[in-house]
């Protein structure tokens, strides 16, 4: 690092001379040291210098002595004209690390600036004591001004480079985590375009980082728009973190868990969105065998966390120190104000401090408040990107350089200092004409007349834009190393090879341990811990792991198994994946960066799968031997198959030579007790008329009841002649598309002499209007069914029937013919359907009407079903089978 001041010699060294300030430094170690050395612990003390606290364990005399030989050291410095010299060398020694006594990060750049602060108001407080020159007093503050102000510069000069190296190192942490973490990461903007993608991603969707950074995430992989993962991303950019937990791979086979987690900017906006995503499939795999789930570990990082809380208290006590710096500010600028009779004097100082601020970008301002103007220095219209030729404005033009974000917290800050007539501190952005925006530091202070009335504003506005930027840039990385390590459910540390100890682990090792932050920190106390907490079979193996891995030149990652000790004394399996994370000057690994996962349940599935294939290989082992079984014994089963089956055959021959021998009969039956029934009617007839005068009153119910039994005879004889022919018919019948409603007008026309005469009321809705039929078999349905309906009316009401059609699911037509007659008894409902069976005597007919109707539809490869209640009624329904042809037209279908 190279320390620049204002001017410099060939030889590198400032070219200021100090002669003002040797005088007044002689003065003060001849005669003042001690008054020097109290005025520097009472200011340190009133302005709480951070630095104090090293020293709390002195006592007052030793804290004195040690105070007097830091003031004895610094006018010593001053008298020689070597002060410049130690500064710098004092910050090179802070930037490297090599103070003494102390570490780097335990001194601020608020400790070095606001030490020599201090400095500068005691030799202020002093000089009144040393000369009462005026003009002398103006060239001690001059010089002492310079003096400060190249220190100052030099001091964050050297906080930039420190902070850049921290930034370094936090980069180098980060593309460490991100590029060996097991688990996929991508991160995405608002606009949903890819910024990250790491190698562990590339693996699991094949996709290359070049081919996925700035592309749309759902052009990439079109398959995930309209899915959980585009709802994820959706609450995600609204500030919601979202878990999706065993979800299929749709490029390939496979399962994943996702962490989706907002990311945010500077001021707390959502600025994309991180996406953690773990390849489970032989996890998954293994639970889908063995029937078991579980849920995923979260896990959360307290450590960071607490740091990052430190680092922003840290910022909040440097903001509060560079207040104060700015109040000394204000000091001088004061006793500027009070020596206006030095003006002459004074303009050389104001030239000297014009450029001075320039080189520090610190611009001052005064605003008289009763005529409303604003005059700026040169560098404060540099820094607000204007020309120093351009005139001094009011303040409503000043507020038009302030960012929108900024404008009313600006206001409302100046409006409360002037309504409480306090000075006030704050940084707020400004955007120039330009469009360029800047940082600054800007500091006010109110100034009252001998009258106690406020009459000006004046202050100081330091550009701090390039440090700003570098603490935002580090907030920011921070924050995403953060929600890396909250996101992952992995256990992520850094081990040191050397100390043999972790000297990092995110809050997930408590959790897969089972201990409290506290119970890890005690822990930790004992150097063998580790070895304590390892199974004694895995020792052995994961010393070895650590003994190779100090000697390890390669760059790939290496992986390590064991079993490790949770808090209720049971042992865990765990996988390890280490990376070298920093090298010693020879190249061998020192530390080592890893993601340790919770294996235990894959170990579990893994055995519990092994016994399962065994006994499953002891099951198939069986199963051969009763299939060999089973083929035996399906072999005979086919022998005696074959046997029953001719056996059938031989009795379907007999059935069917008995079936034609019955028809035989019946037809024979019929054709030849005709003529002899003829004759018997014939003479019977004649017997009637010889015998009607002859035979008794009582005995002609004789010749009566022998007519009406030769009726029934030839009844019977006409109804066997009617089953012979409706068997043929079946036979024969041919199918066609039949008008279901024109058979039903037809078969009401027959009947119309019996719904006359018994008042019958018949309702028909058709949903099915076609089907194909027999014609002569479907009038027979309607006619049988209707007129059974009227027949078998109940005495207390007239008839009143019922016909539908419609189609159920299996595509069946369904004819249903309901009626409110006197209704069948359940006990009867196989009996209707047989040959000559009459279930009311009292009405007319043969019992043949249902005997015919169901051989018809059964014919047809259809069924027919009866519901039925006595006193309410009956309700016959035919399902047929409907072969369908493009003329067949189904309403409603």
């Amino acid at each position: 690092m190279e320390l620049r001041g204002p001017a410099q010699s060939p030889e590198g060294e400032p070219e200021i001379s100090y002669q003002k300030l040797e005088g007044l430094a002689t003065h003060v170690l001849t005669s003042q040291l001690d008054k020097a050395t109290q005025l520097n612990l009472k200011i340190a003390q009133q302005s709480k210098l951070p630095l104090l606290k090293l020293f709390a364990h002195l006592t007052e005399a030793e804290l004195f002595e040690l105070s007097k030989k830091g003031v004895k050291d610094f006018f010593e410095q001053l008298a020689s004209h070597t002060a410049l010299q130690e500064a710098k060398k004092s910050f090179l020694e802070w930037k490297n690390g090599k103070q003494i006594g102390f570490s780097r990060e335990a001194v601020q750049l608020n400790d070095i600036v606001l030490t020599y602060s201090i400095r500068k108001q005691v030799i202020l407080q002093l000089l009144p004591g040393y000369t009462s020159d005026c003009l002398l007093i103006v060239a001690i503050m001059e010089e002492l001004e310079q003096l400060h102000q190249q220190i100052e510069q030099w001091a964050f000069q050297v906080y930039l480079d420190i902070q850049q190296e921290n930034l370094h190192s936090e980069n180098s942490f980060l593309t460490s985590l991100i590029k060996f973490n097991t688990g996929g990461i991508m991160a995405l903007n608002r606009q949903k375009e890819v910024t990250e993608w790491n190698p562990a991603l590339e693996q699991i969707l094949g996709i290359e980082k070049n081919k996925a950074l700035g592309r749309s995430i759902f052009e990439l992989i079109p398959a995930l728009a309209g899915t959980e993962i585009e709802v994820a991303v959706e609450d995600s950019l609204n500030g919601k973190s979202i878990h999706l937990p065993r979800h299929p791979f749709k490029s390939r086979k496979g399962f994943y868990d996702a962490h989706v987690s907002p990311l945010y900017d500077q001021h707390q906006q959502v600025c994309g969105c991180m996406a953690v995503i773990t390849d489970i499939s032989e996890r998954v795999k293994a639970e889908e065998q063995l029937k078991e789930h579980k849920e995923e570990l979260q896990a959360a990082n307290e450590e960071l966390t607490e740091q990052r809380e430190e680092l922003q208290a840290a910022n909040e006590e440097l903001t509060e120190q560079r207040e104060e710096i700015e109040a000394a500010n204000e000091e001088l600028q004061e006793s500027l104000t009070q020596l206006e009779e030095a003006q002459e004097a004074l303009q050389q100082t104001v030239d000297q401090l014009e450029e001075a601020q320039q080189i520090a970008h610190l611009g001052s301002f005064e605003y008289h408040i009763p005529s409303d103007n604003v005059w700026w220095s040169k560098e404060m219209k540099r820094i607000f990107g204007l020309s120093t030729g351009e005139l001094s404005m009011n303040y409503e033009e000043y507020l038009t350089f302030i960012h929108p974000e900024d404008l009313e917290f600006v206001k409302q800050t100046i409006a409360r200092a002037i309504e409480q007539k306090q000075s006030y501190t704050f940084q707020h952005r400004i955007i120039r004409r330009d469009g360029s925006i800047r940082w600054l530091q800007s500091n006010g202070k109110l100034v009252f007349s001998s009258d106690g009335k406020m009459y000006q504003l004046k202050g100081t506005s330091l550009d701090i834009t390039e440090r700003k930027l570098v603490e935002l840039q580090i907030q920011e990385e921070q924050y995403f190393v953060q929600k890396v390590t909250e996101t992952t459910p992995d256990i992520i540390s850094v081990f040191d090879l050397e100390k043999r100890a972790n000297i990092y682990g995110n809050r997930e090792l408590t959790q897969v341990l089972g201990y409290s932050a506290e119970e890890m920190e005690e822990l930790r106390k004992d150097p063998l811990f580790l070895p304590k907490m390892i199974h004694p079979e895995d020792m052995q193996n994961a010393t070895q792991f650590l003994k190779e891995y100090r000697e390890y030149t390669g760059t790939e990652a290496r992986e390590v198994e064991y079993r490790i000790r949770r808090n209720t004394g049971e042992y865990i399996w765990v996988s390890a994946r280490y990376h070298v994370f920093r090298r010693d000057a020879k190249g061998f690994p020192i530390q080592i960066i890893g993601i340790t996962r919770d294996i235990n349940e894959k170990k579990k599935a893994d055995e519990e799968l092994k016994q399962t294939n065994f006994k499953l290989h002891e099951t198939n082992e069986e199963l051969v031997r009763t299939e060999e079984l089973l083929k035996e014994a399906n072999n005979e089963l086919e022998e005696q198959v074959q046997r029953r089956t001719a056996e059938l055959q031989n009795k379907n021959v007999q059935l069917q030579k008995i079936n034609a021998d019955l028809d035989s009969f019946i037809y024979t039956a019929s054709h030849d007790l005709k003529a002899p029934i003829a004759n018997l009617e014939g003479l019977l007839i004649l017997l009637d008329k010889k015998l009607q005068e002859r035979l008794p009153e009582k005995d002609h119910n004789l010749l009566a009841m022998m007519k009406t039994s030769i009726d029934r005879f030839k009844q019977t004889i006409a109804d066997l002649s009617d089953v012979t022919k409706m068997q043929k018919e079946l036979e024969d019948q041919v199918n066609e598309i039949v008008q279901l409603p024109e058979v039903f007008e037809d078969v009401k026309q027959d009947i119309n002499g019996l719904i006359r005469k018994n008042g019958a009321i018949i309702h028909s809705s058709f949903e099915v209007e076609e089907i194909a039929f027999d014609r002569k078999n479907l009038r027979s349905i309607f006619y049988n069914l209707l007129a059974n309906g009227i027949k078998y009316r109940s005495p207390d009401r007239p008839p009143e029937l019922f016909v539908t059609t419609s189609r159920n699911r299996d595509g069946e037509v369904v004819l249903s013919i309901r009626d409110n007659g006197e209704g069948i008894p359940e006990n009867q409902y196989e009996k209707i359907f047989s040959l000559f069976k009459r279930l009311h005597k009292n009405v007319e007919g043969s019992g043949m009407g249902l005997y015919i109707v169901k051989k018809i539809v059964e014919n047809n490869g259809g069924r027919i079903e009866v519901e039925s209640t006595v006193g309410q009624g009956t309700n016959f329904k035919i399902y047929l089978q409907n072969e369908e042809t493009p003329e067949c037209n189904t309403v409603g279908r």
